[in-house]
């Protein structure tokens, strides 16, 4: 019998998405009443666009600032479907790290490997916020060619 790894999981699927956000990699979440981990990304942001939303209508219109991140990226949900993708969207605190970095002018690109949950908030009309942190000790590359190599590979028996 096969050992098993904990990045992948055993006929899960492979998604077919044209970005890496909350929403298609998990659809309409309900409102949650605890902090519940959505997926985890790895890869390497070479470029961003900036973009702005604004929610709301009148005087409680409120203007969002996000990134579009571009690169090579490999997501897997908990339950250990996968997606492959050059798109991104990252939440705060992330986000401004990536771009800070990428507009220093010191780096080219930039490896990640991020956290995405989604949190219960009283202070955001939906009654959440999405939350992207670094994944602790997954900062250099030579840690996450493994971890995007077996990702990226259909499962295997073996």
């Amino acid at each position: 019998m096969a050992k098993s790894n904990n990045l992948q999981s055993h006929n899960a699927p492979i998604l077919l998405v044209r970005k890496i956000s909350p929403k298609t990699l998990c659809g309409k979440l309900p409102k949650p009443t605890q902090t519940i981990h959505l997926y985890d990304v790895y890869g390497t942001v070479t470029a961003y666009e900036k973009g702005e939303v604004i929610f709301g209508s009148g005087k409680d219109a409120r203007k969002n600032v996000f990134y579009k991140f571009r690169g090579s990226f490999v997501a897997v949900r908990p339950d250990g479907a996968r997606a492959v993708c050059s798109v991104a969207f990252f939440n705060a605190p992330v986000d401004s790290i990536i771009v800070t970095a990428l507009e220093s002018g010191n780096v080219q690109a930039m490896n990640v490997a991020i956290r995405v949950s989604i949190d219960p908030s009283d202070n955001s009309p939906v009654g959440y916020t999405y939350r992207s942190e670094v994944i602790p000790g997954k900062e250099k590359l030579s840690d996450l060619i493994p971890a995007v190599d077996m990702l990226a590979l259909p499962p295997s028996d073996q």
